[in-house]
């Protein structure tokens, strides 16, 4: 059974190892990246990461009534169609019949 002094310093130690403080009070995975940079282990990764498709999907975020939310999903998994493909092809419609450039 263990004391209560020992249960406490067990609560406070860091979750990983990787993100605890070094000597400089900076943590080690800012170092790490920090020294990684300067031997040019990284540049090849730095380079992979902006030479990103010009088709890259981000998120768009917004809240909707919960009936509209189960008919546009209804509709799409009735027309075998990905959420984000539908809204697309909505827009696309809505700005042709509205004279949107």
């Amino acid at each position: 059974m263990k004391d209560k002094k020992t249960e406490k310093k067990t609560a406070t130690e860091p979750a990983s190892p990787v993100t605890a403080p070094d000597q400089t009070g900076k943590s080690a995975k800012t170092s790490k990246a920090k020294s990684e940079k300067s031997t040019g282990k990284s540049d090849s990764l730095a380079k992979a990461k902006v030479e990103k498709p010009k088709d890259a999907k981000k998120a768009l975020n917004f809240k909707v009534s919960s009936e509209f939310r189960r008919e546009f999903k209804t509709y799409a998994s009735a027309h075998d169609m990905k959420l984000g493909k539908l809204l697309e092809v909505a827009f696309e419609s809505y700005r042709k019949q509205n004279g949107g450039g």
